[in-house]
C-alpha cells in the first residue's frame, strides 16, 4: 500500500512538470466501485466515461481517473491529442469492476482534493464525481463515524473545494438493496452538493442526455446528409446548452486537410439549458471534385468556448453550377409576393372610395326623410383654396354630436395634399350645437392660437414648414342633385306670384278705362 501510494505521488509530481497542459481543462472524474454500484457499472464505464473521452474533450484537455471503494486509487489519466491515443486508456477503463464491499466516501473526497490540488494551478479544473453518496468505511476504520459527524466531516471537506474555485458536477446513482447489513443508506451528497453550489443529476437509463447535464459542457450536433450543394451552402449544425448559465461560442475556422471552409465567422449566444440551431455558411474548396464526399472537418472555436465534439464529418453530393437556380426561385417568389401585395392595396383602396361614393345618393335619400322629421344633421366639406377639389368624397364627412375628426396630411380625415403637411394638425369638433375648429399644433396655425368656434364658412390660415400658406374654409355640404332639385323648387313658386301681380295689373288698367268712359 505505502509502495503504490509513493507510485502515485511521484507520477502526480511528474504530470505537474509536463509543458503545455495549461491551455486545456483539466477533467478529473472519481467513480465509485463498491458492490452497491454493480448494477449501473456497466453503464458508467461503456456508456459515460469512454463517451467523455471520445466525444465531449478536445485536444489539449487531460482525462484522469480515480476511483474508491474501500479507499481510493489513482486508476490513470491522458492527455487528449488524437482519438488513436485513446485506445489504449479506454481498454484500461474496460477492465475496471465494481467488486468493492465497501465505501469510504471521507476518505475519497479528501484524496480527490489532494490529487486537483497537486495538478498545474493554471489549468481549469472539472471535477465530476459518480457515487450513490453511501458512506460504508470498513469496521475499525479512523471515518467509521456516526451520521452527524460524517456529515459535519465532508461539509469540510467540501468547503475546502469550494474555496479552490473548482466546478464540480455530481451524478448521484440509485439506492439498491445489494448490500442489507449496511449500517445506514443515507446519502449525504444533498449537504454536500448545497456547501458546493452545484446540482445533482440522478442518473436514469431512460435520460439520453444525463452526460450532457452532469458535464455541463455545450454539445454540438453534427448534420447528417446535406444533399446536393454547390460550392457555397449552409450546414445546420445544432448546439445543446445543458447548463443553467448562457454560453457565448466563437466559431472561426472550420478546417479540413488545411483548408478553411467556413464562409464568415460566426458568433452565437445559446440561453441557459435551451438548443439551438447552426446555419454555417460553408465555402468549399475549388479543386474539391463533383460527386459524393464524406469530408472530414474540425470546428475551430474560440479559446474560452469549451465545447464537444468538434471533429466529425460532413456529407454532401458536391453538384457545381447549380446554386443560383434555388437563390432564383426565392427571388422570383418575394418579387411575385411583393406584386400581389401592391395589387391588393390598390383594390382595397379602389373598393373603398367606391363603396364610399356608392353610399352617398343612400345618405341623402335618408337626408331627405331626415329633413322633415328634422333630425338630419347634414355632412361637412372642406374647401382648400388651389387644391384640386375633383377628388371624390375625400374631403366630404359627417362629424358626429361630441365627435371629432383631423385636418391636415397624408392619413388625416379631411386632406390637404397639394401643399406637404403633417397629419392632424388640428381637428373640428362637433360639441352637438355648433362646430369649431381646434389647432393641435399651432406652430402651423400663427394667426390662430385659440380655438375658433363656430368655425364653418370662416376661412382659416395654416402655414407648412417651408413657408407655404393655405386657406381652407369648412361648409355644410350641399350635394349637386340637391342644389338642382331647390332651383327647381325656386322657379316653381316663383311663377305663382308672377302671374298673380300681371292679374293684378290688368285689373287695374280695366277699372281705369271704366273710370274714364264714365
Amino acid at each position: 500500500m505505502i509502495k503504490k501510494t509513493i507510485l502515485t505521488g511521484l507520477f502526480i509530481a511528474l504530470l505537474a512538470l509536463k509543458p503545455g497542459w495549461s491551455t486545456g481543462i483539466d477533467v478529473i472524474v472519481m467513480v465509485d466501485t463498491s458492490e452497491s454500484m454493480f448494477p449501473f457499472f456497466d453503464d458508467l464505464i461503456n456508456y459515460l466515461i469512454k463517451d467523455i473521452l471520445e466525444k465531449r474533450l478536445n485536444q489539449g484537455d487531460t482525462f484522469y481517473l480515480l476511483s474508491f471503494a474501500d479507499e481510493p486509487e489513482y486508476e490513470l489519466s491522458a492527455a487528449i491529442t488524437d482519438a488513436t491515443d485513446l485506445e489504449k486508456v479506454i481498454g484500461r477503463i474496460l477492465l475496471l469492476n465494481a467488486l468493492g464491499r465497501y465505501t469510504d466516501l471521507i476518505t475519497a473526497i479528501n484524496y480527490l482534493y489532494a490529487f486537483t490540488k497537486s495538478l498545474q494551478e493554471q489549468s481549469e479544473k472539472l471535477v465530476l464525481l459518480l457515487t450513490d453518496g453511501i458512506h460504508d468505511p470498513p469496521p475499525g476504520s479512523p471515518t467509521d463515524m456516526d451520521p452527524d459527524r460524517v456529515r459535519e466531516t465532508l461539509l469540510q471537506s467540501a468547503q475546502r473545494i469550494k474555496r479552490e474555485g473548482w466546478s464540480v458536477h455530481i451524478l448521484q446513482m440509485p439506492l439498491t438493496d445489494s448490500q442489507e447489513d449496511r449500517p445506514t443508506k443515507t446519502s449525504f451528497l444533498g449537504d454536500m452538493a448545497e456547501v458546493l453550489e452545484t446540482d445533482i443529476v440522478p442518473y436514469s437509463e431512460e435520460d439520453k442526455e444525463v452526460l450532457d447535464k452532469v458535464i455541463g459542457f455545450p454539445v454540438l450536433e453534427f448534420p447528417g446528409y446535406v444533399g446536393e450543394v454547390s460550392r457555397r451552402f449552409k450546414a445546420r449544425f445544432q448546439v445543446n446548452n445543458p447548463a443553467k448559465a448562457p454560453v457565448l461560442l466563437v466559431l472561426s475556422e472550420i478546417r479540413t486537410d488545411g483548408y478553411n471552409i467556413l464562409g464568415k465567422r460566426i458568433t452565437v449566444r445559446i440561453k441557459p439549458e435551451q438548443k439551438k440551431r447552426l446555419s454555417l455558411p460553408i465555402k468549399l474548396p475549388d479543386s474539391l471534385p463533383e460527386g459524393e464526399h464524406q469530408l472530414p472537418i474540425k470546428l475551430i472555436f474560440r479559446d474560452d468556448s469549451h465545447i464537444a465534439p468538434t471533429q466529425g464529418i460532413l456529407q454532401f453530393t458536391y453538384v457545381p453550377g447549380r446554386s443560383i437556380l434555388p437563390y432564383f426561385l426565392y427571388l422570383l417568389i418575394l418579387v411575385v409576393l411583393l406584386l400581389l401585395l401592391y395589387i391588393l392595396i390598390r383594390l382595397f383602396i379602389v373598393l373603398k372610395n367606391r363603396i364610399q361614393e356608392l353610399s352617398f345618393p343612400q345618405f341623402y335619400r335618408t337626408a331627405a326623410v331626415g329633413q322633415k322629421e328634422k333630425t338630419f344633421k347634414r355632412p361637412l366639406v372642406m374647401h382648400v383654396i388651389l387644391q384640386n377639389s375633383r377628388i371624390g368624397f375625400r374631403n366630404i364627412h359627417t362629424v358626429p354630436s361630441g365627435r371629432s375628426c383631423s385636418v391636415g396630411g397624408d392619413g388625416s380625415t379631411f386632406l390637404i395634399y397639394y401643399v406637404p403637411m403633417p397629419r392632424r394638425i388640428g381637428v373640428i369638433v362637433n360639441d352637438g350645437k355648433k362646430y369649431n375648429f381646434i389647432p393641435k399644433r399651432k406652430e402651423f396655425f400663427p394667426n390662430l392660437t385659440d380655438p375658433l368656434y363656430d368655425c364653418l364658412d370662416k376661412d382659416i390660415q395654416a402655414v407648412s414648414s417651408r413657408g407655404h400658406e393655405v386657406t381652407f374654409t369648412f361648409k355644410e355640404y350641399i350635394s349637386p342633385l340637391e342644389e338642382i332639385n331647390n332651383l327647381m323648387h325656386s322657379i316653381r313658386y316663383a311663377e305663382p306670384e308672377g302671374l298673380l301681380a300681371l292679374k293684378k295689373k290688368e285689373e287695374e288698367k280695366k277699372t281705369a278705362e271704366r273710370a274714364a268712359q264714365g
